[in-house]
Formats: C-alpha cells, structure tokens, sequence
C-alpha cells in the first residue's frame, strides 16, 4: 500500500490501524499530482505515543519516500514506527508492505511509487 503520512496520524489517532484505502494516493490525472497535504506539526503533535511500545504496525514493514535524511519528520515518523513495532526499510525490497511518500514529493517519484 501507498499512503500518506496522515495514515499514522489517523492511526494513532483511533487505536487501531486506519482504512488504508481512506489514505492511499490517488493516481494522478496530470503530471503534478494533487495530495492533500498533512500538516506535520498536527502529524506529529497529535501522533506521538508517550513512550509506550505497541504492537500495532507488528506485521508492516515501512519504506519512506521523499523525504530527506535528518529531517524532523523524518524521524519523528521513524520513531512512531519503531514504537508500533513496525520495521523501516530504507531500499525497496519484496518485504516492504506500506509506502509512505512525503506530501512534497516531485511528480517523478510519485509516479514510480505508484508504478
């Protein structure tokens, strides 16, 4: 599954893992893609777990497209992964089971991670 990163906020959010389809990326018209964008103070204000592990993304495995290395919501999103027991890969492989691609990222990428 493709979703956007809203799709961690929204599962924090509720409890339990969100409806994949409510957040996956819509195959564009265009060559720009149009994604709402999430907020990433919203993302990860609302997102954090206080420290607690939880084992609702135990069976996911996460590559993060778009967005750069060292950014905050970069690793912000890495650790509510790892806190989800969720596993991040940082090359594609067979394994990987979500991709989470950054709302800015260029209609390129977006085009391969849709392909």
């Amino acid at each position: 599954s493709i979703v956007k990163p809203g799709w961690i906020d929204e599962t924090k959010r509720t409890g339990s893992r969100a409806n994949e389809v409510e957040f996956a990326l819509v195959q564009p018209t265009h060559s720009s893609p149009k994604i709402e964008p999430t907020n990433p103070d919203t993302l990860l204000s609302t997102a954090l777990l206080s420290g607690e592990r939880r084992e609702i993304f135990s069976e996911c495995t996460f590559l993060l497209l778009g967005f750069e290395d060292g950014t905050d919501e970069k690793k912000e999103l890495s650790r509510l992964i790892r806190r989800g027991n969720g596993t991040i890969y940082w090359e594609l492989n067979e394994d990987v089971t979500h991709f989470i691609l950054n709302d800015n990222a260029d209609g390129a990428l977006y085009d391969a991670a849709s392909s």
